[in-house]
């Protein structure tokens, strides 16, 4: 008895020991590698030229840059505002190029391109009449560029009519400022340089006050672009390139294992399904990128995480759940009698996937669109968001519920062991050992899990404030949960092989039904 109660403490621990070290060594491995994301600001340069807006919206007008302004125009800069006060906005043209230093490149391993747009006005007096108006609507027509080589002609990629809302307040000095507007987004960074140019076709207030007429408003614009780092893009598709073809091993495995077993059970059917959405997102699809221009990947991605994800969340409904019996001793062997939990799932996901199509599945194909542009499509976007939240928050309520109620299921089941033969005592107390731990195990991951749900925006937030710390902690969040999905998806993979019959004929002792009834009976009473 002393043997196999140690044998099965080993066991355990050698569980806990390889899931413990695997998520911190992929946590250590982010965080003392490359920053996930870096982040660059480029100023906006000032041409006064005969038609500002044919520049935007002709085709047969060439989009305008420093060479290109010289020729056709004047190149200003924005402090000469006696100047600039005296043309006209229509002839007034800003642009900007990405990357900033013209000989330089953008690379394929960044990834994407997320932009925002920041404008500093001349004086704090313009901003507080703006708020005593409720004039914050700011309009601007943009057009987005790309060429493939330093030197050479550029092409048009996207142009659009963009309206954003401006929220201004108090910053910590006691002076008003504006936060940045959303600008564009581009799923992948596949050409070498960007040019962006935009025109104010007018400004709030410039028709009616004549201090503020033309440009004068405006003191600076510039745009704020974040990327994904090279050292992390080489990172990630190293982890998914080592993890993809493990776990498809081992679902493999375990798929043979199902196809001789006697039977499946509804957690071992659910399992199946988790490999496979597991080894789905472990595809180092992002490799496609580095040979095709890819403006579907963000969409893609985030799709496979959260098919993952839901599939991980209804795996520990189906899991707990299977080991609470019923009122009449049997387990729930149909997935249908867990809709209740898998709905809560279902309105999460299907929440979530809608704000995630309305906002990048869009800018795939319009660069420019935002949810965030104005009040009605802001309320919308925060709608769905905390709706989601608030199902993943029930999610938890309801899980922790069911553990609880498995784990007094199990102390009352342990009252029965008494009247049993010393191996049969000594065989479900290891299984009810195991199963206790295999519960509180689930428990952990979900609530790290479900936690990172809120934490990731607030700590990019600050890795974006602190781009020179030592170590970076969004990226060991990434890599972190990356490595505790994939470890403790294979290690139940692995321990929940359904038995083939020649394993059940060689483990049926005579006893066990009679060992069942005894177990169940506490249901009855």
């Amino acid at each position: 008895m002393k043997v196999m109660k140690k044998r099965g403490f080993c066991q355990l621990l050698l569980i806990t020991a390889l899931l413990v070290g695997s998520a911190t060594l992929f946590f250590v491995i982010g965080a003392l590698g490359p920053p996930s994301s870096r982040v660059t600001y480029h100023h906006f340069h000032t041409c006064v030229v005969p038609s500002a807006g044919g520049h935007i919206w002709d085709p047969t007008y060439e989009l305008i840059n420093d060479e290109s302004c010289n020729k056709i125009g004047r190149h200003l800069e924005m402090e000469a505002k006696a100047t600039l006060k005296d043309y006209p906005l229509q002839n007034i043209l800003f642009y900007t190029q990405i990357p900033y230093i013209k000989d330089h490149v953008m690379s394929r391993l960044f990834q994407h391109l997320i932009t925002d747009l920041g404008i500093q006005f001349s004086s704090t007096d313009y901003i507080r009449r703006l708020m005593d108006y409720g004039l914050n609507m700011l309009r601007f027509e943009v057009a987005l560029g790309y060429r493939d080589a330093v030197q050479g002609p550029w092409h048009r990629m996207a142009r659009a009519n963009v309206t954003r809302t401006l929220r201004c307040q108090l910053n910590n000095w006691g002076y008003l400022s504006c936060d940045h507007l959303p600008f564009f987004e581009l799923g992948s960074c596949h050409h070498k340089q960007y040019l962006v140019n935009l025109v104010f076709p007018s400004l709030p207030l410039g028709n009616s006050l004549k201090e503020f007429s033309g440009l004068a408003p405006v003191s600076k614009l510039t745009t704020y672009v974040m990327h994904q780092s090279i050292g992390f893009t080489r990172l990630w598709l190293a982890l998914k390139s080592v993890c993809c073809p493990v776990t498809a091993l081992a679902l493999v495995w375990f798929l043979r294992r199902a196809a001789a077993a006697v039977s499946t059970s509804l957690i071992e059917k659910s399992l199946a399904f988790l490999g496979t959405c597991l080894v789905l997102y472990n595809v180092p699809l992002e490799l496609l990128s580095l040979f095709f221009d890819c403006p579907w990947l963000l969409v893609a991605n985030d799709f496979r995480q959260g098919l993952f994800i839901a599939a991980l969340f209804s795996f520990w409904v189906i899991f707990v759940g299977e080991h609470k019996p019923q009122e009449d001793g049997a387990v729930k062997s149909h997935i249908g009698h867990y809709w209740r939990q898998i709905g809560v799932v279902a309105v999460t996901c299907v929440f979530l996937f809608v704000y995630e199509f309305c906002e990048r599945g869009i800018q795939a194909v319009y660069p420019f669109y935002s949810l965030w542009s104005n009040w009605l499509s802001t309320t919308i976007a925060w709608m769905f968001i905390g709706t989601a939240a608030l199902s993943a928050a029930l999610y938890m309520v309801v899980l922790v519920a069911m553990v609880i109620g498995v784990y007094w299921n199990i102390k009352k089941r342990r009252e029965n062991l008494s009247q049993m033969s010393a191996s049969a005592r000594n065989r479900f107390e290891a299984m009810f050992s195991h199963l206790r731990f295999f519960l509180g195990l689930t428990m952990v991951v979900a609530m790290v899990t479900v936690g990172t749900v809120v934490l990731p925006s607030e700590l990019l937030l600050h890795h974006w404030q602190q781009g020179r710390a030592q170590y970076s902690f969004y990226s060991a969040l990434l890599t972190g949960n990356y490595g505790l999905w994939n470890t403790y998806s294979v290690l139940m993979l692995v321990l929940h092989t359904p038995a083939t019959a020649d394993a059940v004929a060689a483990d049926c002792p005579p006893e066990r039904d009679a060992t069942q009834k005894l177990l169940t009976k506490q249901s009855h009473d």
